[in-house]
C-alpha cells in the first residue's frame, strides 16, 4: 500500500470512517463523490500534510 487513489461505493459510513483512519496514519484525505453510470463513486486521495 502507498499513496494513490482508492475507489469504492459512495457510502456515508465510508466517507466518514476512511478519512478518520487516514488522518490517524498521518495522511490528509480528500474525498470526492462522483456520479457515474454504475452509481456514485468516491475517490479518496491520500496526501501527506504540508
Amino acid at each position: 500500500m502507498g499513496d494513490g487513489v482508492m475507489r469504492s461505493t459512495c457510502e456515508p459510513e465510508l466517507i466518514h470512517t476512511i478519512p478518520a483512519v487516514m488522518k490517524r496514519m498521518g495522511k490528509i484525505p480528500r474525498v470526492v463523490c462522483d456520479r457515474t453510470t454504475i452509481g456514485a463513486i468516491y475517490t479518496l486521495e491520500m496526501e501527506t500534510p504540508h
